[in-house]
């Protein structure tokens, strides 16, 4: 079902915060993660306005946003230099079984 439907990322920035809100909230929900509001928009503004720590895309679905991956940046000695990790990787409850994640 999945090779039906058209996934694509978009590099998210501030302008989208409102909207990575509600989806960082879900996932944190789910996952039982524990952080104010507070927290949480700050968290999402320091990635968000320091490329140099990494970056957040939307995942996009028939031109709707149905989740997220977010990027983090650190350092390796073993691999003597920068190193990334996804740090979160959320799809919505109603988009999630179809493969979606992995065409992301």
């Amino acid at each position: 079902m999945a090779e039906q439907m058209t996934v694509t990322l978009q590099l998210a920035e501030i302008a989208d915060l409102d909207i990575l809100l509600q989806l960082v909230q879900a996932f944190h929900g789910f996952e039982g993660v524990n952080l104010s509001a507070r927290q949480r928009e700050n968290a999402l503004k320091t990635l968000l306005e320091d490329p140099k720590l990494g970056g957040i895309w939307l995942i996009c679905c028939e031109n709707q946003v149905i989740g997220y991956i977010a990027l983090c940046m650190g350092y390796s000695i073993e691999f003597s230099g920068k190193d990334a990790f996804i740090d979160e990787f959320y799809i919505k409850p109603d988009f999630r079984g179809k493969g979606l994640g992995l065409t992301a």
